[in-house]
């Protein structure tokens, strides 16, 4: 989607892209940031960012990433990805991720919108609480009003109901 996106946007004017879901806590995140701010600018701010955390073990091991604390690492590289993209120096000390402040160049001229996937209640929950939205990533559609009235209980009881929120 890092190639394809800004191919596709240098040819159209109106059309918004978003990526279907980007395995996060398997990336590196200022590579990640990098390629997520390029694509922002290159597509005029037409970019959604969709990130969710792999459910596959096998995913992590091939990449050398521990399975452990993924649901951490994918939480700590949310904020590293909005971090960096404000232009802005920033640095972070996290739990698992550490950065000196440093600014990254070029930057898209609005936030990008962080779409968060995943059915789990944990995924719901950091849509929530650290995305701007959720993205559906498959399965059965009769879940959908289900997981829907999930995420209305998790706004109100995060204080979010009323922040904009992207589905």
């Amino acid at each position: 989607p890092f190639t394809l996106i800004p191919a596709m946007a240098a040819v159209t004017t109106r059309l918004r892209f978003s990526t279907f879901v980007v395995k996060l806590p398997v990336r590196g995140c200022v590579l990640v940031a990098k390629q997520a701010a390029s694509v922002a600018v290159l597509s005029q701010n037409r970019f959604s960012f969709g990130v969710g955390v792999s459910p596959w073990p096998d995913d992590f091991r091939i990449l050398g990433v521990p399975w452990e604390k993924r649901g951490k690492r994918m939480d700590e590289m949310i904020d590293i990805v909005r971090g960096l993209t404000t232009g802005e120096f920033f640095g972070y000390d996290g739990e698992l991720h550490q950065l000196e402040p440093f600014e990254l160049s070029p930057v898209p001229s609005q936030p990008i919108p962080i779409l968060v996937g995943g059915h789990s209640r944990p995924a719901l929950r950091r849509a929530v609480t650290k995305g701007d939205g959720w993205m559906h990533a498959g399965g059965d559609p009769a879940e959908l009003s289900k997981l829907l009235a999930q995420i209305q209980e998790l706004q109100i009881e995060h204080g979010k109901s009323n922040d904009p929120f992207e589905i």
